[in-house]
């Protein structure tokens, strides 16, 4: 599958495996991808998160989202 130039999103990208698929994602440096949005429910794990990925990328997009889809806010 080729990724380049694609934007991809990674729900539960500060955890062990979505870390771990993002690492994947970028390991290939002819195919890196456009954009990587990672999304958790800690801002500072995801900080930490886009801080390391950064790392090992320097033409791919690094963004994240705090939130939790499984409990959503009730008005």
């Amino acid at each position: 599958m080729d990724i380049s130039n694609q934007r991809i999103l990674v729900i539960g990208g500060s955890g062990l495996v979505g870390k771990a698929i993002c690492r994947s994602l970028l390991s290939h440096p002819e195919q890196q991808p456009a954009a990587i949005t990672i999304t958790g429910r800690s801002s500072s794990r995801i900080e930490k998160t886009l801080d390391e990925l950064k790392a090992l990328s320097a033409t791919t997009e690094f963004s994240g989202i705090t939130g939790d889809i499984f409990l959503p806010k009730c008005f």
